[in-house]
């Protein structure tokens, strides 16, 4: 299964794509491709402490959405900072042209 997730903290909107077999083992996929990414703006900008992240997702849950499919949220604070994640769970991957 394909999973994007998506990060919203300080201003900044985080977008990647894992692959997993189920929403525990993408959002351990997830964490590490956050490794450097620098979130605010200009002189703020600084990467997330990635021990803070796991921690923090351990205590949180990701909910599925009302009336949405395969659609789940988390609303959590790193550094005292509200973050919002959004994960989206697509089907199998398939190559673009095999749907031609």
């Amino acid at each position: 299964m394909l999973y994007t997730f998506l990060l919203q903290y300080k201003q900044t909107t985080c977008i990647r794509q894992v692959e997993a077999s189920d929403l525990k083992e993408a959002t351990s996929n997830w964490v590490p491709l956050l490794e450097g990414v620098a979130f605010g703006k200009d002189e703020s900008k600084a990467p997330l402490n990635l021990n803070e992240v796991v921690e923090e997702l351990k205590e949180s849950r990701l909910v599925p959405l009302k009336d949405m499919q395969n659609v789940y949220c988390s609303f959590i604070r790193f550094g005292g900072v509200d973050a919002l994640i959004n994960v989206v769970q697509h089907g199998e991957v398939e190559s673009a042209y095999a749907l031609a």
